[in-house]
This record gives structure tokens, sequence and C-alpha cells, in this order.
């Protein structure tokens, strides 16, 4: 099947596939609870039980969304197995911890003795998106369609040519869907291209004292900025320079202060201007200041403001540190060295 062949396989149409399948009854209910069971997991040996786990009850609460019940009928238990589909769509961290609290509420209301919050997608979907590895399982598109290429005779004997559905189906989860992710790939690099071309463009008037040093494939994390003004110093901590897109932050991270963060923090409270926060974490002290949100769907040079005054703040962070160099062996909490005069900017 060529690309221009191939029809689209979108999320719902993955849920149609496994709520038709287990409505037909056969081995797929017991294969897909066997793909949905982590390694090890001690259900695993009941799959193997006659009469086996059976499915109790199937709810759709979303298009993308497909939650199946499965009870075991004489060992006792209740298993909520909550299944999202991913395609391209993005997936956050926010509708995983979704899935898991509704999972949760479910067993707190004693409604399951047990859920699993299990996620179904391509195979270089689930490897490349970092949320997918935080379901407790993942199974592949491409070994749905396997089973369902392996099984048309699954299909009852009124399905118009059952074996040419199958095929078809098949067919649709795996070019289809692999398709649709290397053409959404393709829109996002053509995307961040774009973001980052103004980017950029904005910080040619800032470049004789802002150098990007690291930033991510996608816009929407942090820029690292280049910060070496210094020979290295032993009082002095060292320091990275960032914008942090997503938190709306220009931020000074200090790093390797390690349990002596919070005096240094302590010490410092009363030394620094006003709208600048400190904020500590077990990988950093954190100097930063606000700035205005920039939507990533506009393009950067509808908003030059906005993104000039996050340069002109990282600008002013980088003044900031260098107007302060003898300040932090007080900071933290210890004598200045002889040489302090030796501190030379490159």
């Amino acid at each position: 099947m060529t690309p221009a062949e191939v029809e689209p396989a979108d999320e719902p149409l993955v849920i149609d596939v496994l709520r038709d399948q287990i409505a037909s009854g056969g081995s797929f209910p017991l294969w897909l609870l066997a793909e949905s069971l982590p390694t090890p997991h001690a259900l695993r040996a009941s799959l193997a039980d006659t009469p086996g786990p059976q499915v109790a009850r199937v709810d759709r609460p979303a298009p993308d969304t497909l939650d199946v019940w499965y009870e075991h009928p004489t060992s006792g238990w209740r298993l909520l197995v909550i299944i999202t589909s991913r395609v391209a769509t993005p997936l956050t961290r926010a509708q995983h911890d979704a899935v898991r609290a509704r999972g949760q509420e479910a067993k707190d209301q004693q409604l399951a003795s047990g859920y699993l919050a299990v996620v179904i997608g391509p195979r270089r979907y689930l490897r490349d998106s970092g949320n997918a590895h935080r379901f407790t399982q993942r199974v592949t598109t491409e070994a749905l369609a396997d089973w369902l290429r392996d099984h048309a005779e699954r299909f009852g004997p009124d399905h118009p040519d059952p074996a040419a559905s199958h095929r078809h189906l098949a067919a649709r989860l795996r070019e289809g869907a692999e398709h649709q992710v290397r053409v959404t790939a393709a829109a996002a690099r053509a995307a961040s291209e774009r973001v980052w071309g103004d980017y950029d463009a904005l910080l040619q008037p800032f470049k004789a004292h802002l150098r990007v040093d690291k930033r991510p494939p996608t816009p929407g994390g942090d820029v690292l900025f280049a910060l070496s003004p210094l020979r290295r110093v032993e009082h002095l901590p060292v320091v990275q320079l960032r914008h942090a897109i997503r938190e709306h932050r220009a931020a000074l991270d200090v790093l390797g202060l390690d349990d002596s963060a919070p005096q240094v923090a302590s010490r410092m409270r009363d030394d620094i201007p006003m709208d600048l926060f400190i904020d500590l974490s077990p990988r950093a002290l954190t100097l930063w200041l606000r700035l205005p949100p920039l939507d990533l769907r506009t393009p950067l040079a509808q908003q030059v403001g906005d993104v000039r005054h996050a340069f002109g703040a990282l600008w002013r962070l980088k003044n900031w540190y260098l107007s302060t160099l003898e300040r932090w062996a007080a900071w933290r909490g210890r004598a200045l060295p002889e040489g302090r005069g030796d501190l030379r900017r490159e």
C-alpha cells in the first residue's frame, strides 16, 4: 500500500477495533488482557485457568478511551483496564495522571480490586513519547494488527468478506498509523524550525551578550545560554542561565549546593532585587524573573515585545551574577580566598 493509498488510523478507530473484537468474543479478550498485564504480574497465572477471566463490562467514556472490566468467575477478583488510544496526538502527564486517578477511584469505591492504565499506539509513538512510559503497560497497534491478520476467522459468518475486512483493518492499524506518525512528525519538525528561526532572528540584537548553548528540538522546553565569564574559582558556584519557556521564567540555576542550599538562600534573600525570586529544588537553587507567556502556536514575530522582554531579563540576570561575584563567598558561608583580584572576565 503506497502512502497515497494509506487510510488514516486515528484514536477512535483503534478503540472501535478493540470494542468490536471484545464483543466478538473468542480469544481476543484474553489476548488483550495478556497484552495489558505487565511482566511479571500476579494475575498472569490466571490466564491459563478454565474457566478463565471474562469481560464483565465495557464502557467508552471518551472517543479515545475504553474501560474494560475483567472478572474471574471463581477467584472473585475484578480488574479495571483503562485503555487510552494514541496515534499521533501528544500524550501529556496530566492525561496520564487523570487516568490513574480514575482507576484509583474505582478501587477506593471497591468497584474493582485493581486497575491497569494502558496506552495503545504505534510502536514508534510509544518509543518516542516520554509520557507513554508512565502508564502501567504499552500495547502496540502493530501487535493488534498482527492479531487481526492472524485471526480473520473471528469475524462472524454474516460479516461481508471477513478475511478482506480483517486485512484492511490490519493495514490501517499498521501502515496507516505509521504513516500518520510520520506526517505528524514532519509537521512538528517544520513548526519547530519556524519557531526557532524566529527565536534566533529576534536574538540577533542580543548576540554580543547572549549565546545559545543548548535547546530542545521541540519548542516549549528550556533554552540554555552560555555563561562562562570566568576561569574556575572555588568560592563561585556552578551556574547556568536558562530561558524556561514553559514556566515563563528567566532563570539562573545555582548548582551543586546540595544540603547548603537553604542556608545560601537565607543569606542572600536580603541582598537581591525585590522582583528576583528564589526557588529551592533537590537539584538547584534557582533565581528567576517572571516573564510574559509566549504562545508557541502564534509566530514569535507577532510577539516581538514579549520575546525581547525575555532576552532582556536573561541579560539582566547575567549582569547581576557578574556584579555579585565577590559576594558569593559570604552567601556560601566561606571566607573569600586570597587572590580575589584574579577574578578576570573573559
